[in-house]
């Protein structure tokens, strides 16, 4: 069977040996498989940041991977430990790429991204999962507390390996739990226009990312912009160089969306953001 790559995101760390366990296990019952890490650094039971992630490079992912996500607040709960398939296509520059992903982790909401096109979501059963671990060789307790390591890692390892869902799934899951995002907001007149969006991630350099996309520019420029209802300062650059360092600004960032920063500086911290923090900008028409 064709080997499928496991692309692994937690809340973990790396100061303990919760993802060098998973790990393990996952090498212990497919010993091909491919692991790359794409971060263990996810805020601690932070589910919106991941869900951000894995919608970020979802398009960047090879056709067949495994997304292994453990963020996962409600371990040894009620929520269900779940895996799946989706179906996804992605448009860049007039062209259709259709890609299939499967994924593994808690129901609470991270793997949003991958409830959209067609997909379909399995409650992982343990006892299927520990029984066929065990004819390789490996035993797996349950704890209440690392399901990393006692379910999805192993789930994670029979579908990289190619294995077909049905044999380590219980029943299907109508309504797998999503998230919920605030709406951007539009005002137009003859010759302004208004946006309000929201503030959806922070990255580790203190860039406060918006939601507002690129493609409601065309035309305008940057009037004034507000966080939180209060005015920053700033202009629209398309590098970091074009201001001063400290000094604050306005760039489309990686995903095409506008962010706030700071050069060489921490935008988070000097203007105190945080998640859903609404951003508005009044936008002037631009004249021919």
């Amino acid at each position: 069977m064709s080997q499928r790559p496991i692309f692994f995101i937690t809340d973990y760390g790396l100061e303990d040996e919760y993802v060098g366990a998973v790990k393990a296990v996952i090498l212990s019952i497919n010993p091909e498989a491919k692991i790359i890490d794409i971060t263990h650094n996810v805020p601690s039971f932070d589910i919106y940041t991941t869900a951000f992630i894995i919608e970020k490079v979802l398009k960047f992912l090879p056709d067949s991977s495994v997304v292994l996500a453990v963020v996962d607040p409600g371990v040894g709960g009620k929520r269900k430990p779940i895996c799946g398939k989706s179906r996804i296509s992605f448009y860049f520059d007039g062209s259709q790429v259709v890609k299939t992903f499967y994924f593994v982790g808690p129901d609470n909401g991270i793997f949003s991204p991958l409830f959209r096109g067609d997909f379909e979501v399995f409650v992982l059963d343990y006892v299927k999962i520990r029984d066929k671990a065990k004819k390789l060789g490996v035993f797996l307790p349950l704890s209440s507390t690392f399901h990393g390591r006692d379910i999805f890692g192993p789930a994670s390892a029979f579908i990289s390996s190619g294995e077909d869902l049905i044999e380590i799934v219980g029943h299907r899951v109508i309504y797998p739990r999503t998230l919920s995002f605030p709406e951007l907001k539009f005002k137009y007149g003859d010759s302004f226009r208004q946006i309000e969006g929201s503030v959806i991630h922070i990255d580790k350099f203190g860039n406060i990312i918006t939601d507002i996309p690129r493609e409601v520019f065309s035309g305008y420029r940057i009037k004034s912009l507000y966080l939180r209802g209060k005015k920053i300062p700033g202009k629209l650059v398309s590098s970091y160089e074009e201001a001063k360092v400290k000094q604050p600004l306005f760039i489309f960032g990686s995903y095409n969306t506008l962010e706030i920063s700071l050069r060489e500086g921490n935008a988070q911290k000097k203007f105190k953001a945080k998640r859903f923090d609404r951003v508005k900008v009044i936008f002037e028409k631009i004249n021919e």
